[in-house]
């Protein structure tokens, strides 16, 4: 609709209206459309939070409990004796692995140490010592990766 009068205007303005009153009715609809699902999902939601609250306390009996079997096995091959295998059940295997955990930052070397990019993006328009912006051409494929020229 082309507006060139106030006849035009008034025309718009019923327009609007009309288009603002099915949009709120259509967004009642929804609400309550949409109310027993909500509820349905807090439900849901509920359950997962209480599941993953008790298979987090598992894990750490689990963990507890092949800690002490791993002592245990540890003093009697150190006593000579003979050690029974580790019990193991339901498809769960226990499995060590190794990280760093930084105790004290001003301890560590500067060479250990890595800038962090995304305070440095977010600093955007600072100048920050030893940084500079570069503009980096970048070629995308479509279904492929991308390649920086």
């Amino acid at each position: 609709m082309s507006i060139k009068t106030h006849a035009d205007f008034a025309e718009g303005c019923r327009r609007l209206g009309n288009i603002r009153r099915q949009l709120k009715l259509l967004q009642e609809t929804k609400k309550e459309a949409l109310a027993p699902v909500k509820a349905q999902l807090e439900d849901v939601d509920e359950g997962i939070k209480l599941l993953k609250k008790a298979d987090l306390s598992q894990i750490e009996e689990l963990v507890g409990f092949h800690d002490y079997v791993n002592d245990l096995r540890a003093k009697q091959l150190a006593e000579g004796k003979r050690v029974s295998p580790i019990a193991q059940g339901g498809g769960a295997t226990f499995r060590y692995v190794e990280a760093f955990e930084v105790d004290d930052e001003d301890l560590v070397p500067r060479e250990f140490c890595s800038p962090d990019m995304k305070k440095i993006e977010e600093a955007e328009g600072r100048d920050i010592p030893g940084v500079r912006k570069v503009v980096r051409t970048r070629l995308t494929f479509r279904g492929g990766k991308d390649e920086d020229l």
